[in-house]
């Protein structure tokens, strides 16, 4: 486990410090029209648009989100927006409050600071650390923030490095 996680992180290590997402055009199955200079850092189709609910209605708490509509999630350099069957929802980076991803499941509750509301998307649980960390990215960069999102990377990457020697080291004294 320690090896496939050392391996993720080493990925996204890479990617936070060379990837500034690609093109719009690159990306042939999307759907969003997006701004001029805007880059994309990854598109989802089957997202589904959620409301968490907690004990006062926002944020996660103990309780499922409750899933509102299914469609396509893009996360780009300036924003996240889901497009759905019957709703769209626009998360700007510049009017972030807070990102929040479930411990409990494949989900992710965003709130901004034109909105009272939180809302959120749900995605596949085999691609959740590549669409949180795709995510974690966009803020990032758009925030100027790379630089801490790559050393807090480097820390975690260390971390899981101590950690699978130290199994390696186990499994040899055996």
């Amino acid at each position: 486990m320690a090896a496939v996680r050392y391996e993720t992180l080493s990925r996204f290590l890479d990617d936070a410090q060379t990837f500034k997402g690609v093109e719009p055009a690159d990306v042939p199955d999307m759907h969003l029209q997006t701004t001029a200079g805007e880059r994309v850092y990854i598109c989802v189709q089957g997202a589904m648009l959620i409301e968490p609910r907690g004990e006062s209605g926002q944020g996660s708490g103990d309780y499922p989100p409750r899933n509102i509509d299914q469609g396509e999630l893009v996360v780009t350099s300036a924003r996240a927006v889901f497009t759905g069957t019957k709703q769209v929802r626009q998360w700007l980076w510049s009017q972030l409050g807070s990102i929040e991803h479930s411990e409990t499941g494949p989900w992710t509750s965003i709130t901004v600071t034109n909105r009272h509301k939180a809302f959120g998307v749900r995605y596949n649980k085999e691609h959740q650390d590549e669409i949180r960390f795709s995510i974690e990215l966009a803020v990032a960069t758009a925030q100027g923030t790379r630089d801490f999102l790559i050393h807090t990377l480097k820390d975690e990457l260390n971390s899981t490095r101590t950690q699978l020697l130290a199994s390696e080291g186990a499994s040899a004294r055996i």
